[in-house]
């Protein structure tokens, strides 16, 4: 617990992110437990990268003023559910179901 401490991080062990010395730090450290608690991870597909990727690009819209977060974000989710739909139907094609 001690490095991801010095360095403000969570732990993937909840007692050490439970750890009131990151209240002292964050006074919103709750925020960041309960964001931990509801998170749900992309799956590891082989078309992970190009997920990442429409993410990627919605973050630099957004911190260039390009386009606002809920926007961003929500036309990120649509291409990356259009390229997650993609590969499923192509496995689901080779695998004859």
């Amino acid at each position: 617990c001690r490095v991801l401490k010095s360095l403000g991080r969570p732990s993937p062990l909840r007692e050490c992110t439970n750890d009131p010395v990151f209240y002292d730090i964050n006074p919103y450290w709750h925020v960041v437990g309960e964001a931990l608690s509801s998170e749900v991870p992309f799956p590891m597909t082989p078309v992970h990268r190009d997920i990442q990727a429409q993410f990627n690009n919605a973050y630099n819209l957004v911190i260039n003023g390009t386009m606002a977060p809920s926007a961003a974000l929500q036309e990120a989710g649509r291409i990356a559910q259009n390229i997650l739909d993609a590969y499923w139907a192509e496995k689901d094609a080779r695998s004859g179901r």
